[in-house]
């Protein structure tokens, strides 16, 4: 398709997400950071690009991105999986540094649409702990194997802490009494995109 025309593409792929967190255990002062593992994870949605003039392109994507990670905290005695669900918004400026190959950099925007944390065998519902909206930085490449099918690696770093605080405290929420002192969520995606048109 020539690059003069506005390209819609359906895209999925492979998530490999964490958690950059601080915990809270002993006062309102202290951080103690917690040991966190890569949870393995996917993302589906539609792409949108549009040029804008030579090499230069805009890049929309409405995703369903399902995010979060492992953690390890001194005071429970399980390991913790959260689930994070989001509608999550990048767009990109693209350059086309060479045929086929494009440099990207921009923004993204999520709004949670379910949190949960498995723990010794349950899942519970923790919405009510983190804000409903997320921000932050992405970047990364894509490559077109064909006129059809293109591969694209991002990386998202979320640049807001999530961690929802009690209106009347000021205190950050907790899980199992656990206190919340930062939330960052960092996310890397591998997609394929199928052109439609």
């Amino acid at each position: 398709m020539p690059a003069a025309y506005s390209q819609l593409s359906v895209k999925g792929g492979y998530s490999l997400s964490t958690l950059d967190i601080g915990v809270d255990v002993r006062s309102a002062d202290t951080k103690k950071p917690v040991y966190t593992e890569f949870l393995h994870s996917y993302h589906v949605g539609l792409s949108q690009a549009i040029p804008l003039k030579k090499n230069w392109s805009l890049q929309a994507d409405v995703l369903a991105h399902r995010g979060g990670g492992f953690l390890e905290i001194e005071t429970l005695l399980d390991r913790t999986k959260l689930v994070l669900w989001q509608v999550r918004v990048p767009v990109t400026v693209r350059y086309e540094l060479f045929e086929g190959f494009h440099l990207q950099l921009g923004g993204f925007i999520g709004h949670y649409f379910s949190s949960r944390y498995h723990i010794g065998g349950t899942s519970t519902a923790i919405g009510e702990n983190f804000a409903l909206l997320e921000y932050g930085y992405v970047g990364g490449g894509s490559y077109a194997l064909s006129d059809e099918l293109t591969i694209e690696l991002r990386f998202n770093y979320a640049d807001r802490d999530v961690v929802r605080q009690d209106p009347e405290t000021g205190l950050d929420e907790t899980i199992d009494g656990v206190a919340l002192r930062g939330f960052f969520e960092r996310t890397t995606d591998l997609s394929i995109k199928y052109t439609l048109r």
